[in-house]
């Protein structure tokens, strides 16, 4: 009977980790917090609770724990992209594609960065062309 009400009791109180995924991985990081693939999913599950700069810290912290694994590495640089840290999320994914060339999700969210800033280069000369076009055309008024 004090076997059964033990085990119910164990049973109690992992359901409560198992609320959400939140929930179960910090448990989780507190049980195995050397493990790199824990830290990561706690990363994730920050982010996804809006808590990113934990989520930040985490994922730096996987990385130190294993720094030649590919995940915690894009896991940072998908953290920063949506966040808004895009520079150095190309340093992240870049780091992803130096340790697994054909990581296809780091080469994608790579190039959408690129296209990203392209067109802010783009549209940054375009600027400097129309105000140069406007004062030419001021100047020809005159």
């Amino acid at each position: 009977m004090i076997v059964a009400e033990v085990y119910g009791f164990e049973t109690a109180k992992r359901n409560l980790a198992w609320r959400n995924e939140l929930t179960l991985w910090l448990d989780t990081v507190k049980k195995s917090p050397g493990s790199f693939m824990v830290r990561t999913n706690l990363s994730i599950a920050l982010h996804a609770a809006g808590r990113s700069n934990e989520a930040l810290k985490q994922a730096h912290e996987a990385i130190a724990l294993n720094p030649h694994h590919d995940t915690p590495h894009f896991v940072l640089g998908v953290i920063m992209y949506e966040t808004g840290l895009v520079e150095q999320s190309r340093y992240a994914l870049e780091k992803t594609l130096q340790i697994n060339p054909g990581h296809s999700d780091a080469i994608h969210l790579l190039g959408k960065i690129k296209i990203c800033q392209e067109r802010k280069r783009i549209s940054a000369e375009i600027s400097i062309l129309s105000l140069a076009d406007k004062k030419r055309i001021i100047s020809i008024k005159k």
